[in-house]
């Protein structure tokens, strides 16, 4: 069940094409023996005749003319098999394009979602007014105490 629409209609075309090419040398055979009145087993008498030179004849132009109708069907076969995979390609570019904006769309909404948050953040401070945190001195660093000391001492 993993073939495609396309697939299944070409293999689908194929086997009524083999079954339609197979029907028509039966037929033809079969007509032919009818007319004939020819009973499928030849003599070597027989085979000398005109009658089967003359079958023989007419069989070998309807495998020639059976043959060139089983490469025209492969080139139309080979035309659609191309046809789908230039579509395919077709499709798997425009959905890669479809697939990269829905990416960047997807940032943006993000990216304006955070500066909403941001916006309400920072209007949930104005209301409340000036922040009262008290932040930690700055712990003193060695360069700075030595500065100090030489500052004390001077």
């Amino acid at each position: 069940m993993g073939e495609s629409v396309e697939e299944a209609s070409v293999s689908e075309l194929l086997r009524l094409a083999e079954m339609n090419l197979i029907w028509r040398v039966v037929l033809t055979m079969e007509m032919y023996n009818t007319l004939t009145g020819f009973d499928g087993k030849f003599s070597k008498e027989e085979a000398k005749s005109k009658k089967l030179s003359k079958y023989l004849m007419v069989m070998s132009l309807k495998k020639s003319q059976l043959e060139s109708e089983k490469r025209a069907l492969q080139f139309k076969l080979d035309l659609v098999v191309a046809m789908e995979a230039d579509m395919k390609a077709k499709y798997e570019i425009e959905l890669k394009v479809v697939n990269e904006s829905l990416k960047q769309a997807q940032y943006q909404k993000r990216a304006v979602e955070a500066s909403q948050k941001r916006a309400e953040k920072a209007q949930k401070l104005a209301k409340k007014g000036p922040s009262r945190l008290k932040l930690p001195l700055p712990q003193p660093t060695k360069t700075w105490r030595l500065w100090l000391l030489k500052k004390i001492n001077s």
